[in-house]
């Protein structure tokens, strides 16, 4: 089966996937919720952190990140570390539940950053609130699912799902332009 979509679309679905993890799980998500709720640890500490270095890696990707085939390869990477470091919450609480948090809301934070290489460029200026409208409105409804998914079936059972809108995130974001043909780079 042959999906074709413009770049335009096929941003928003890699920014609903990857957003709806992001607003599912580090970024004061239920399903991170519901985990540490059933190992009876406090998450607020966690959170914190997750939001403070999401915040430093939108800020440095502006500075770090200047064509398309830079925001394309951190994009791609930022997930697959994601689902990676995602998956270590499978396992008992440990210091690395606090490094794979971090680490991957910041980069998560350079993802979302990234990804406005593609709002800006493949979305026509007059398009450009119904985009973010789009993304808002699938980002959430995907993170319902989860959330609903942690709370009332398991908590793995949210973090499972929100493994697979990153996968699903990755394998989209692989097919979006790297804007290859002389990497010229978006202001």
């Amino acid at each position: 089966m042959n999906i074709n979509m413009d770049e335009r679309r096929l941003s928003i679905v890699v920014f609903s996937l990857f957003f709806s993890w992001l607003l599912a799980f580090p970024f004061e998500g239920q399903v991170l919720y519901a985990l540490a709720d059933s190992f009876r640890i406090d998450p607020h500490s966690m959170i914190f952190g997750s939001i403070a270095v999401h915040v430093a890696g939108l800020f440095f990707c502006g500075f770090l990140i200047k064509t398309m085939k830079a925001a394309r390869r951190l994009m791609l990477f930022s997930i697959v570390f994601c689902i990676l470091g995602t998956g270590v919450f499978f396992f008992n609480p440990s210091v690395l539940w606090n490094i794979a948090l971090i680490s991957g809301s910041f980069l998560a934070g350079g993802c979302v950053a990234a990804w406005g290489f593609y709002f800006k460029s493949g979305t026509p200026s007059n398009e450009r609130i119904k985009t973010a409208a789009d993304v808002l409105i699938y980002s959430n409804i995907l993170m319902i699912m989860m959330n609903m998914a942690a709370i009332h079936l398991s908590p793995y059972a949210g973090l499972g799902l929100s493994m697979l809108m990153l996968g699903g995130a990755f394998l989209f974001a692989a097919r979006l332009p790297c804007g290859c043909a002389g990497s010229v780079p978006v202001r």
